[in-house]
């Protein structure tokens, strides 16, 4: 694995970029299912009908303070999420994998365009007063969420397709749990940000391998060995293949 190409510094600041997105939509997800039980909970305590939480629940999303807490919150994710998505591609690219950048490039468009959305759906939450007046509303959500749900399912496949690219190419198993959780994601879409965890794992680890090549390269040819697992270059003082795991000490004593 050339050096240059994808350093191990560079790996790092990825892998927690990756962190910091999975474990922000986490979070996000949390709020979410906590608020909405909480706007349920209060109505149903009071023998209220649905209607009331809904208008409540519209001011909150109306108000000055969210607008400005969104304001904020997108400017913290969007450039953390551009770099990840141009350093998903620049990895794609390195490994050959038109999935993974593709996967980056949507991922990076779903971002940018995630205040637009905002500024689409707001209005027409506004109308939300009763519960049947909702009804009315389907085809302005369709319309809207038509273009979202496209590149959703882009960005799912691509992601899985990429996932088993590079699981395929490193054999880091945390890239193979990364594409399970994905998958699981189409159902239970907290997995989604779970996914980004291991992820970041992997990089972690690939930014470790990564090292363990440069510091190879500083050792005499005639020094070195090779796993009898994957043929990637080992030290003589190394226990694990830096490539794949490979036990070498257990190889040794069985020779």
């Amino acid at each position: 694995m050339p050096g240059k190409s994808l350093d191990a510094k560079f790996l790092k600041r990825t892998a927690n970029a990756s962190y910091f997105l999975g474990i922000s939509g986490l979070a996000g997800i949390i709020v979410t299912v906590v608020s909405v039980a909480f706007v349920l909970i209060s109505a149903l305590s009071a023998m209220r009908n649905l209607s009331t939480p809904s208008t409540n629940l519209t001011g909150l999303l109306s108000s000055t303070a969210f607008v400005v807490f969104l304001i904020a919150l997108e400017a913290v994710l969007i450039p953390i999420t551009l770099f990840f998505s141009y350093a998903m591609y620049r990895i794609g690219n390195y490994y050959g994998l038109a999935s993974l950048k593709l996967a980056a490039a949507v991922y990076a468009a779903s971002i940018v365009l995630s205040p637009v959305e905002y500024l689409f759906v707001l209005p027409a939450s506004s109308s939300f007063t009763v519960p049947a007046s909702s009804y009315n509303l389907v085809p302005y959500f369709l319309l809207v969420f038509l273009f979202i749900i496209v590149v959703g399912l882009v960005e799912y496949v691509s992601l899985i397709v990429g996932f088993s690219g590079i699981f395929e190419r490193t054999r880091i198993a945390d890239f193979n749990t990364a594409k399970v959780m994905w998958i699981i994601g189409i159902v239970l879409i907290f997995t989604l940000m779970i996914a980004l965890i291991f992820y970041g794992r992997g990089l972690k680890k690939l930014a470790s391998q990564e090292q363990a090549e440069i510091s190879i390269q500083k050792v005499p040819e005639g020094e070195l060995r090779y796993c009898p697992h994957c043929g990637a270059k080992v030290k003589p003082v190394d226990l694990f293949c830096g490539s794949c795991g490979f036990n070498l000490k257990k190889d040794k004593e069985a020779q």
